[in-house]
């Protein structure tokens, strides 16, 4: 799934990242997300401009970020996510996108 959600192919990533994000409501499974090397690809993809994919990648992250993941790998957050792009989710007319956002930032 983690190498789908890196390839170049919209509907592979998409179907990729949907099974990600339904994986990381699993705590384990947030843990291995995330050593298994998962956060690299959905931070590259949270810059597209897919808006289904660009939703799946902020639903996941959010998941993350619940058990610390992505805390626990701040740095790389910051450098691989265009942090405005994230927090212009906050302004979105979209409770979902707002929420993600938030969670994720």
């Amino acid at each position: 799934l983690i190498r789908l959600a890196a390839s170049g192919d919209p509907q592979g990533q998409l179907r990729a990242v949907t099974a990600l994000r339904g994986l990381s409501v699993d705590e384990e499974l947030r843990m291995e997300i995330v050593r298994k090397g998962g956060l690299t690809p959905l931070l590259n993809l949270s810059a597209t401009e897919d808006v289904e994919i660009q939703m799946e990648v902020l639903a996941t992250l959010c998941n993350l970020s619940l058990c610390g993941c992505i805390g626990d790998n701040p740095l790389n957050f910051v450098k691989a996510v265009d942090i405005s792009s994230l927090a212009s989710f906050l302004c979105s007319a979209d409770v979902t996108y707002r929420l993600f956002g938030a969670v994720a930032l």
